[in-house]
């Protein structure tokens, strides 16, 4: 079973940068895109390459995908 990806959902306790993003510093988000080039099956580096809007994108689809894969 996969698990939630933590990049998805707003952060607003205002402690800095990658807090929106559900990171505490740059090494947490680097971990996210290695979680979602692991989840979609592409190379890290694409997602590495990405805007942070496109990686909430790629969590929240992927959120939404494994919520109905385990609602079945």
């Amino acid at each position: 079973q996969a698990r939630r990806l933590r990049l998805h959902g707003p952060h607003l306790d205002g402690r800095g940068f990658f807090r929106r993003y559900g990171a505490d510093d740059l090494s947490e988000l680097i971990e996210s895109c290695f979680d979602l080039a692991f989840c979609w099956k592409l190379s890290p580096e694409s997602f590495l390459q990405m805007p942070l809007s496109e990686l909430s994108l790629y969590t929240a689809q992927w959120n939404r995908i494994q919520e109905e894969l385990d609602g079945r």
